[in-house]
């Protein structure tokens, strides 16, 4: 039976710190760090890896009422160490090796996550909701209590929270596997400085770090798309804005520019939810070729070069989406040092990795 209390721990299996994302389950071998070679085959020298250490709280209810069953086994739904491992994989390869991850604990909790309202489903409530949503219509509103997640202690790791572990360090960012409607947000940053990261900033006198919250009934292209806007956000504050226009202030307008939506002649890479060749978002799977620098971003920081047609033959299906996101984040810069540009300060002095202000925010006065 479960516990009366909503948060209480009752299953839950820990790593030791440092164990291997890589030795949970299939996965990608990761790319020597220093080199990064691209789908046109071009390659791009990248800065000396580092390692991250991630908590991943794995919302997984037994259903008492159903044999025992957990909900995602009952549900049909994917393995999620099995996604993660993928998406971690995934993204060490597009970095060229420049994050690596380490799965400093996993833990299995059985609990429906609390909404702000007070409200939570039980075994019963949600199944009847996933099978007649006319006749028992989720709830509104559905926002999580991130508080009581944050500061919820985890018997299996000393009773300490997850708030407590990712501000001394014991992990770098948190990644939540949960159930769909259970009203987390695809990021949300938190600590003393935080700001905007797909969702609003969640503010504690602590260091940085982001709570990244995926689903294991989609795909791991979907969880590396809630990547790709925690990346947007975090590069949006170093530069300082986002045109998502014609308009180009800075490198990181011009890498995003999108041809037929923005009405440019040349295109970069594109952005999250739009292919460099597309006129509407989602729109992954275009055969319509357009003129793009993307070619040129995989020999950053030089952008000399002629631009090439690129469409969706360029990053591949039949998973258009899981191919997209890996090709765009292949073409994150990655490169050492510090890009020089006397004539604009918005460039000036930025890194010319980008990675490292998008998974290491605390180390960089323009990402924290």
């Amino acid at each position: 039976m479960k516990s009366n209390l909503i948060f209480a721990v009752i299953v839950a299996f820990a790593l030791p710190c440092g164990s291997q994302l890589l030795a949970q389950g299939p996965s990608k071998p990761a790319p020597q760090s220093g080199a990064v070679t691209s789908p046109s085959g071009a390659t791009q020298v990248s800065a000396a890896n580092i390692t991250k250490k991630v908590l991943v709280l794995n919302i997984d209810p037994v259903l008492e009422n159903q044999g025992g069953q957990r909900l995602n086994a009952y549900m049909k739904w994917r393995d999620t160490r099995k996604l993660n491992a993928e998406y971690l994989a995934d993204l060490t390869e597009a970095s060229g090796g420049y994050v690596q991850w380490n799965v400093a604990a996993w833990v299995d909790l059985d609990l429906w996550p609390k909404k702000k309202d007070g409200f939570h489903y039980d075994d019963v409530t949600y199944i009847q909701c996933w099978k007649d949503k006319n006749a028992h219509p989720f709830h509104e509103a559905d926002a999580v209590d991130y508080d009581a997640i944050l500061d919820m202690p985890l018997e299996v790791l000393q009773n300490q929270t997850p708030h407590q572990l990712a501000a001394s360090g014991f992990a770098d960012e948190i990644v939540v596997w949960a159930h769909p409607y259970s009203g987390f947000y695809e990021s949300q940053m938190v600590g003393k400085t935080a700001y905007w990261c797909n969702s609003g900033p969640i503010i504690r006198p602590s260091r940085l770090y982001v709570v990244m919250c995926l689903n294991p009934e989609r795909e791991v292209a979907l969880a590396l798309h809630s990547f790709g806007h925690r990346a947007e956000s975090i590069m949006t504050k170093v530069y300082g804005s986002w045109s998502g226009t014609a308009s180009v202030k800075h490198l990181w307008d011009r890498f995003t520019r999108v041809g037929p939506k923005q009405g440019v002649g040349v295109a970069g890479c594109g952005n999250i939810h739009f292919p460099p060749n597309a006129s509407k978002d989602y729109a992954y799977d275009v055969a319509t070729p357009f003129n793009s620098e993307a070619n040129l971003w995989l020999n950053f920081p030089s952008l000399s070069g002629t631009p090439q047609m690129v469409n969706s033959t360029a990053w591949g299906g039949p998973d258009f989406q899981l191919g997209f996101m890996r090709w765009w984040f292949s073409h994150l810069p990655k490169a050492p040092g510090r890009y020089s540009d006397p004539k604009n300060r918005l460039n000036d002095g930025k890194l010319n990795n980008w990675w490292a202000y998008i998974v290491d925010m605390n180390a960089y006065a323009e990402s924290r």
